[in-house]
């Protein structure tokens, strides 16, 4: 399989029976110019859909030189190839904060960050992403390209299907996540 976006593209038009592209290009006709317009809503969407391993950064971020207006002490902009947070503060740490727009407003001189990018790049992906990018993919274009509802239905269903295996696949990389104390947990025992 094809690990760029030209390749996951054109394997997902050849599963519909179609000739495959060599680029996005307007020269390239209809097809190309519907998989330039499709890929990067494809790609954001399914970057956004899961914490996947292969697009996760941690990074420390450094306090905006203006303060905020109110309430907080500190405001943070999130980096630019941002999609996700998935964790403020280091492991275990809980840091109070409030995301307005693409800024983080906390108390906390120093914010440690863990979220998803923007990786844009499919030779970085699990091979399980690239599959499912290819899958998701023919899912959107088998209308456009067959004009047949039924079809699209059913590719529909098996990207869907495969995007909950990829899902649990891939959350079974990480160790499992443990309970910290709190009262709601202490009150059962």
């Amino acid at each position: 399989m094809s690990s760029s976006a030209i390749g996951l593209c054109s394997n997902a038009l050849q599963q519909l029976g179609d000739d495959p592209i060599a680029s996005f290009s307007l020269s390239e006709g209809k097809r190309a110019r519907l998989c330039g317009n499709l890929w990067p809503q494809v790609r954001d969407y399914l970057l956004r859909k899961h914490a996947w391993p292969c697009a996760r950064k941690q990074v420390i971020l450094a306090a905006d030189a203006a303060k905020p207006p109110f309430d907080w002490g500190y405001q943070y902009t999130l980096p630019g190839d941002w999609m996700r947070t998935l964790q403020i503060g280091q492991r275990g740490e809980r840091i109070a904060h409030e995301l307005i727009g693409r800024k983080i407003m906390t108390d906390s001189a120093t914010l440690p960050l863990v979220y998803v990018w923007r990786n844009e790049d499919p030779a970085l992906w699990d091979s399980l992403l690239c599959d499912l990018a290819s899958a998701e993919m023919c899912a959107r274009l088998a209308y456009p390209i067959t004009q047949s509802a039924s079809l699209a239905q059913l590719k529909r269903q098996e990207a869907d299907k495969m995007l909950r295996e990829a899902k649990s696949i891939a959350g079974q990389d990480n160790e499992p996540e443990e309970w910290g104390d709190s009262p709601f947990t202490d009150v059962r025992y």
